[in-house]
């Protein structure tokens, strides 16, 4: 039954062993002086690299309330962010998700999240990025316990009125214009699709490999 139980808990508030934050965020405000555990199985598919996006908001001081408070011009330069890191990040695998957060609290800042569709793309990334340069930044990215991102992302933030604006410890997820996010959609479907096939026509150059030897053996 305590299994039971403490399973049932896990990444919530009544889990006495394991970080609640660090289940659905990858990341906890009190770090390794947390009273709770923080675990990662590697290699996972997800990969936290903190502190990657220089957000011009928080150097402002700006509130980061809500989802569709960026100016013209930082939405701008946001979204080209985006697309030059989505564009070297799929050089190592099908990216399934990219996150970008908007939080300001220390631990979350200017973090990105890239769930790839294998494990050993997520390492292939890793390997190679691990210390080094991006903007300026020595960029280290880790494996995360995140396996999808609806338990920890921030719904004021979503619908534009977190009272706890860019210190909010849940994920501050920044959103895509409209046209950008069906172009990074896109992107992202064509990979997976044009992926899949190939694997389909490996599997059938192999079943096809494995007739012509039965057929030589018999």
């Amino acid at each position: 039954m305590r299994g039971a139980r403490g399973a049932r808990n896990r990444g919530t508030e009544k889990d006495k062993i394991f970080c609640p934050f660090y289940v659905k965020t990858g990341a906890c405000r009190h770090g390794l002086k947390c009273s709770r555990q923080h675990v990662v199985d590697p290699p996972t598919r997800t990969l936290l690299v903190p502190n990657m996006w220089a957000n011009p908001a928080v150097a402002m001081g700006l509130p980061l309330a809500g989802a569709d408070s960026a100016t013209e011009a930082q939405q701008d330069a946001f979204e080209d962010f985006f697309a030059e890191v989505h564009q070297e990040m799929s050089t190592y695998g099908v990216i399934e998700t990219m996150h970008v957060l908007d939080n300001a609290a220390d631990h979350l800042v200017g973090n990105v999240y890239i769930k790839y569709r294998e494990n050993a793309m997520a390492t292939k990334m890793l390997e190679a990025n691990l210390g080094r340069f991006y903007a300026g930044r020595v960029i280290m990215p880790e494996y995360s316990p995140v396996p999808n991102f609806n338990d920890g992302r921030c719904r004021q933030y979503d619908n534009g009125n977190c009272n706890r604006g860019g210190l909010c410890n849940f994920l501050h997820i920044k959103k895509l214009t409209p046209n950008m996010g069906k172009d990074m959609r896109y992107r992202q479907d064509l990979a997976l699709y044009n992926y899949e096939k190939k694997k389909r026509e490996e599997a059938m150059r192999d079943d096809d490999e494995d007739a012509g030897m039965d057929a030589r053996a018999s």
